[in-house]
């Protein structure tokens, strides 16, 4: 009975969404692999309906019968009216509720701007126990979730946003978005004389935020604010803000972020972050040399203030940044970048031949080094990796693909080698399409070789 309303909503809604909708599609695989597991996924799609319920037997000397392992569905009441259960994602500012400080891993920054794709979306995780109802037009998103039944801690929040576009400029646009939500935050376990926040008794923490998103012209920018309130504990807040220049073919950006200590995420997570400022310079051409490319040169450079853990009283100060260049095209693709990160060096190289014979065949390899360089010991690597691909498609039914990659240890004193190869066949009716899969792989270090046989069926 653990899932038993979504199967009664499935059952209800399924001759509902067969009877009335204009495409719906039923898709079914299955997969089994030679170490003794077997998964499924059943999916259901229409314009009314979509659920998806996903299956595993771990070992079958145990039992036969599958354990149902995800769930989630989503049911469509005409164009702007929408609910959703199971396992689920969102995006956009409840998921910057949950940290709020720029993420910034590579030298190719995007900054912030409007998007119109939907608050809430079905996932593939685990945990199923969360709701959401959402309304959303061209010009107004509101929504409802909860995952409380995920746990005591677990948040409920509610967003409504409103985007204003402007009558004389198609991209000139403002976007006003204001959240609350609110969660239990469990005590700490600890109980050390020297814990750096007090011990407090179980009390609910309402988190507020407002962000406004605006472009006009070439500028645009964003500003997001936030606050926690509750008992036993001091107001406090969170923000970011950004603004960029976006005047081909230069993209300049640079924003600045800041967190109270006391700040407490949507997540219920404490504050390490407590400042963090950032220039991004990016510069893109379309050179008439390569048909349909785009080279982009990108650079990052930021500082950041962090609480210390050695609860001395003076925050960490350190600086990082890096740069790269990256070309795509429709037969090219190449990417160098590096990044320093505290006294980490990360750098990536990859390239990309696409239709080597054209629309049959593609390959591609990309080496990853991260080198260490504390001032005691002097640069040390910390972990190497090289991956190479190949993908053949002989016919247009029938798919070839290898991969390989080795990832040195050690210093490059010993190395780990992965291998898979991949033969895949799909055929297509007028309302039936499926797929039949079989993969190997092998690992040298676990000394193990893996074989898995999938099949996927569609009806339209």
């Amino acid at each position: 009975m653990k899932h038993a309303f979504f199967l009664v909503l499935l059952f209800i809604f399924f001759p509902v969404t067969v009877l009335h909708s204009s495409s719906p599609s039923i898709s079914i695989s299955q997969s089994i692999a030679s170490t003794g597991s077997n998964s499924g996924v059943f999916s259901l799609h229409s314009p009314l309906f979509d659920g998806r319920i996903g299956t595993s037997i771990p070992d079958f000397s145990a039992s036969l019968i599958p354990e149902i392992t995800t769930f989630a569905v989503s049911i469509h009441l005409g164009p702007y009216v929408s609910f959703f259960a199971g396992s689920l994602s969102f995006e956009g500012l409840p998921s910057r509720t949950r940290k709020l400080a720029f993420a910034l891993s590579t030298p190719f920054h995007s900054p912030l701007t409007i998007s119109s794709s939907n608050t809430v979306a079905t996932a593939s995780a685990t945990e199923t126990k969360n709701g959401a109802f959402e309304f959303k037009t061209d010009t107004v998103d509101a929504v409802i979730y909860s995952s409380r039944l995920q746990g005591i801690d677990k948040p409920t929040w509610a967003l409504v946003s409103k985007t204003f576009y402007s009558s004389t400029a198609d991209d000139d646009a403002l976007k006003l978005s204001f959240f609350t939500g609110t969660k239990k935050l469990i005590p700490s376990t600890e109980t050390s004389w020297f814990c750096e926040k007090p011990g407090l008794p179980e009390t609910d923490v309402s988190i507020s935020s407002t962000e406004l998103i605006f472009h006009k012209g070439i500028f645009g920018g964003s500003v997001t604010g936030l606050m926690d309130i509750g008992r036993f504990r001091k107001p406090a807040g969170s923000f970011r803000t950004e603004g960029y220049i976006d005047q081909a073919p230069f993209l300049l950006s640079a924003g600045y972020f800041y967190s109270e200590r006391q700040f407490v995420s949507l997540d219920g997570n404490d504050t390490t972050l407590l400042s963090r400022f950032f220039f991004a310079p990016l510069f893109y051409a379309k050179p008439s040399f390569l048909a349909n490319s785009r080279i982009s040169w990108g650079a990052i450079f930021y500082a950041d203030s962090s609480v210390n853990p050695d609860f001395t009283g003076n925050n960490i100060q350190t600086l990082h940044g890096g740069t790269g260049i990256r070309i795509d095209s429709t037969t090219v693709g190449f990417l160098a970048q590096g990044m320093i990160v505290d006294d980490e060096l990360d750098s990536e190289c990859a390239v990309q031949l696409k239709n080597l014979v054209p629309k049959k065949l593609r390959a591609s390899i990309s080496g990853k080094a991260s080198l260490i360089a504390p001032i005691d010991t002097g640069i040390k690597a910390k972990s190497e990796a090289i991956q190479s691909s190949v993908t053949f498609n002989p016919f247009s039914i029938l798919k070839i693909e290898a991969k390989h990659s080795i990832t040195f240890k050690n210093d490059w004193q010993s190395a780990v080698n992965k291998g898979n190869l991949g033969l895949a066949a799909s055929f297509n009716a007028k309302k039936c399409e499926w797929e039949v899969s079989f993969d190997t792989s092998a690992e040298s270090e676990k000394k193990t070789v893996q074989l898995t046989l999938s099949a996927a069926i569609t009806l339209q």
